[in-house]
């Protein structure tokens, strides 16, 4: 089987896959695996109708079975990835063919914690892109939105607004045009950060918040009694020009209603010495001042977070 008979096939599994977003590999690589993934279980409904390519893949299968080694049959997990690298940097062109020819464009660096609470920096292109319509005799400005990659971040530091070394100092080198924008909702949320941690009382009053979480989280049982309590506060809350120190005494008395549901519970001896910590602690006047001045300051945020935004 030549190669251009190889290119042939392969050009009818390699678009479909990438444009549903669907991965190329599974958990085994051998032909005739229910397990083999899309791109080699397509290619054996294609060799139903396909003598050539049915020859092939039976004789990688019998190199298989008998733990031979066959030269080359494109088929492997290598192959695989140097034919996405092949269809990414096509990909990649057609970007930056595009950009070339916008007038307005920005780069666009965001992050985010994915399922394993490792940060993601997302690189995306934003560009004004002319959209030809009507049989190509009228053209529609649109704004189009690209990912690129992912790569390392460093928030609002120096190492992106740096104007020697940072990044915005690089690319100023290359288009002196350019516009450097921080994210002003980030701006915002280290503020409130750094204001969390101007004192010790503040630092303690986080602390148990997120020890409570931790807490209540490892259960499913006291996640859901938990739960009931807070949806409880929310369907029967009170609204007034006194409306966050009600919110405030609202979500106290939540808790502390939870912590007594769950002391009814069987718990471990290092979990009820925890939950009477936590007890003591959201029943003191020093939790109920913090909870009343901070509830003020983060819906404060919140909602301008909201405003920058939309």
């Amino acid at each position: 089987m030549s190669s251009l008979q190889y290119q042939r096939q392969f050009d009818k599994v390699f678009p479909g896959i990438p444009k549903r977003g669907l991965p190329f590999r599974g958990d085994s690589c051998r032909i005739g695996d229910k397990h083999n993934g899309l791109f080699l279980g397509v290619l054996e409904v294609i060799a139903s109708y396909d003598s050539t390519l049915k020859g092939h893949l039976d004789k990688v299968r019998l190199s298989q079975e008998d733990n031979t080694r066959q030269q080359v049959h494109y088929l492997s997990p290598k192959s695989q990835n140097e034919f996405i690298k092949e269809c990414c940097e096509k990909v990649l062109s057609k970007i930056k063919l595009e950009i070339s020819d916008a007038k307005y464009y920005a780069v666009i660096l965001d992050s985010t914690p994915d399922a394993s609470h490792k940060e993601q920096t997302t690189f995306i292109l934003r560009y004004v892109s002319a959209v030809p319509r009507i049989a190509d005799t009228v053209r529609v400005f649109e704004i189009q939105e690209r990912f690129m990659t992912f790569m390392d971040g460093y928030d609002n530091g120096s190492n992106m607004s740096g104007i020697h070394n940072g990044v915005q100092a690089v690319m100023r080198r290359d288009n002196e045009a350019a516009l450097y924008s921080p994210c002003a909702c980030h701006s915002l949320n280290l503020c409130g950060s750094h204001a969390a941690q101007c004192c010790s009382e503040v630092i303690t009053f986080f602390g148990m918040v997120q020890k409570l979480y931790v807490f209540f989280s490892a259960s499913p049982q006291r996640w859901e009694i938990l739960q009931e309590q807070l949806t409880r506060y929310v369907r029967n809350k009170m609204v007034g020009t006194r409306y966050c120190s009600q919110t405030s005494r609202s979500h106290s008395d939540s808790i502390l209603k939870s912590i007594e549901a769950v002391g009814e519970l069987t718990l471990t001896p290092e979990a009820t010495i925890e939950l009477t910590s936590m007890q003591g602690y959201f029943s003191s006047f020093v939790s109920v001042l913090m909870s009343s001045i901070w509830i003020k300051v983060l819906s404060a945020i919140d909602e301008r977070n909201k405003i920058l935004q939309t």
